[in-house]
């Protein structure tokens, strides 16, 4: 049940960062601030694969470094863009 949450938190996250930097874009404004860029997912979640077949609880453990960082690179970015927004 809780595998599942993370997975789930962590698959919302990504696809928010994403969408959060489109729209800024779609609006006008740039935003590349975050802690868990798309390269920094990858790096975290290739190697915690990889190395899931020497322990399988390893794998789990990046999906939940995936699932808090890249929710709070979401946060990041839209507070980078609320910012820009009222410069503007």
């Amino acid at each position: 049940m809780l595998s599942s949450l993370a997975v789930y938190a962590a698959a919302a996250g990504s696809v928010l960062v994403s969408y959060i930097r489109s729209r800024g874009q779609s609006l006008g404004w740039d935003t590349k601030v975050g802690i868990l860029t798309r390269a920094e997912r990858y790096l975290v979640l290739a190697p915690a694969l990889i190395l899931g077949a020497v322990n399988s609880n390893i794998p789990l453990v990046g999906i939940w470094i995936i699932a808090i960082l890249a929710n709070i690179t979401a946060l990041q970015r839209i507070i980078d863009v609320r910012r820009q927004a009222r410069q503007n």
